[in-house]
């Protein structure tokens, strides 16, 4: 068995957007992130979920990161936890929405997770 990569490969969001290019929420053309989120209830996430089924490696979670450890120094030398993060697959914790893209993410030995910045 291998083991997993200590670090997880990260994108910034503009190179996740180019490279993976989120469709629009057809269900809710007012959505979040320029039309492009889906919410984590109703008829969204039951598209999102059956998305994730039918179409392996095209849904995002968009979370909330909290970990202490991954802290930064805002502009006064305060120490902020990054907000948002974009993380492969669905996910249920600490999750403020979802993106489908058009691109699938296909795991490898090498990159089996994938994140970006958002």
């Amino acid at each position: 068995m291998s083991e997993l990569p200590t670090v997880i490969p990260e994108l910034t969001f503009e190179e996740w957007e180019l490279r993976f290019k989120p469709i629009r929420n057809h269900i809710d053309p007012n959505a979040a992130a320029d039309g492009r989120m889906y919410e984590t209830f109703g008829a969204e996430v039951a598209f999102v979920f059956s998305r994730n089924t039918t179409h392996p490696g095209t849904v995002w979670t968009i979370v909330e990161c909290d970990d202490e450890d991954a802290a930064e120094l805002d502009e006064e030398g305060d120490t902020c936890a990054p907000s948002w993060l974009i993380t492969d697959g669905f996910h249920l914790i600490n999750r403020i929405g979802y993106f489908v893209t058009e691109l699938p993410f296909e795991a490898t030995s090498d990159a089996p997770y994938l994140n970006a910045t958002y």
